[in-house]
């Protein structure tokens, strides 16, 4: 106890740190005053001091508590340990000293959802900057500091895959297409049946910003294909969703006419015939072209054959193709073009013998009329005496 100018005023320090809270325990003008104070121990070894001041009072401090304080809390891992920087990612934060936990923090930023108990927290991320931030963990004892860090990645980069054409043909090309988020930049990785890795393709950074891969390897059969994009400073890695290739066996088209030369409106016959190296019956339609011009109905193959009776309309050339409709086994095929000549029908008339009654050895001029007449007259006339 001590004595001073001032009267009712008392000083209470732990290690030097001033304690707070003091409590006076009795009625004060009586001979002496109590205290008492409760102090947070920080430091195994420390000295408590007072000052007290009264006139003419003796000042007493009792009931001193001294506790040792609480660790603070400590973090070991987080897991996982990176997520989007978009935020919502549910984290677990695995330490000790938990108990009491007021905040969780990620850059300054409050997590939110904070459950857990003394050594488990679960809390879901803020949104935060791309890169790696320190996560603090508060509790009425202080906090970890920043001491562990905590990684926030780019979005992802959304991606879709599509296939021209599926059904194909074994052996020939396919184009595999992928489509990336608008403004990602980097490749994408293509690969058949998950880890056989086909190839990968710059993004052509367009509007749609896609990445095209040709593959003409594949042998018949069902085989699914994925796409990876492997993401860039701004968008992080991607898988797309999954397309199955189906790839039929080939086959051969040709078709042939009855006719190499045909008179205007007069019926012809075009056949087509549809193999293939593969064992199986080949089943489906042959469907027959002039030009961009369908030439009746498709024909139902039998056998690998079909065959269509048509006539022409108009003269001159005609390209004739057939198309096999493919089925479930094999692949559709189109033949090389048939040239298909159309000639306008003529008649041939001997109008004039002159003279009409020749003498022998008179010459005679003969001469006959084609109708009807070709608007460029070509070729010959010849004429015969019987069959001479």
């Amino acid at each position: 106890n001590s004595t001073a100018s001032q009267p009712n005023f008392m000083n209470v320090s732990w290690g030097g740190t001033p304690v707070t809270g003091l409590t006076l325990t009795n009625t004060p003008n009586v001979s002496y005053q109590h205290y008492s104070a409760s102090v947070i121990a920080t430091s195994t070894s420390t000295v408590l001091s007072f000052s007290a001041s009264a006139q003419g009072l003796a000042w007493f401090l009792d009931n001193v508590a001294v506790r040792a304080a609480p660790p603070v809390p400590v973090i070991s891992s987080i897991s996982p340990a990176s997520g989007t920087a978009a935020g919502g990612t549910s984290v677990t934060i695995s330490g000790t000293n938990f108990t009491g936990t007021s905040s969780v923090t990620f850059g300054g930023v409050a997590a939110t959802g904070l459950s857990g108990n003394g050594s488990s927290i679960t809390a879901t991320t803020p949104a935060g900057t791309v890169g790696q931030t320190n996560v603090v963990v508060t509790t009425p004892f202080g906090n970890n500091g920043n001491s562990l860090a905590y990684t926030y990645q780019p979005p992802p980069g959304s991606i879709s895959l599509t296939a021209s054409p599926n059904p194909s043909g074994a052996g020939l090309s396919v184009t595999f297409t992928a489509t990336v988020t608008t403004g990602a930049t980097g490749t994408v990785s293509f690969y058949q049946n998950v880890s056989g890795f086909l190839g990968t393709s710059n993004l052509n950074a367009g509007n749609p910003n896609t990445a095209t891969l040709q593959v003409s390897s594949f042998q018949a059969g069902s085989i699914p294909i994925t796409a990876i994009y492997n993401g860039d400073a701004n968008y992080s890695g991607s898988g797309s969703n999954t397309v199955n290739q189906t790839v039929l066996n080939t086959t051969t088209t040709t078709v042939s006419s009855s006719l190499g030369q045909a008179a205007l409106n007069q019926q012809v016959t075009l056949t087509a015939s549809v193999a293939s190296g593969a064992a199986g019956t080949i089943t489906g339609t042959v469907t027959f072209k002039d030009g961009a011009s369908t030439l009746g109905s498709p024909v139902t193959l039998a056998n690998g054959s079909a065959a269509l009776q048509t006539t022409f309309s108009t003269s001159g050339s005609h390209s004739i193709t057939a198309v096999y409709s493919g089925d479930s086994n094999f692949y559709t095929s189109t033949s090389t073009v048939l040239s298909q000549v159309v000639l306008i029908s003529t008649t041939t008339t001997l109008t004039t013998v002159s003279p009409s009654t020749p003498f022998f050895g008179q010459p005679v001029t003969l001469t006959a009329a084609v109708s009807p007449t070709p608007a460029s007259p070509q070729g010959t006339v010849t004429f015969y005496d019987g069959a001479t």
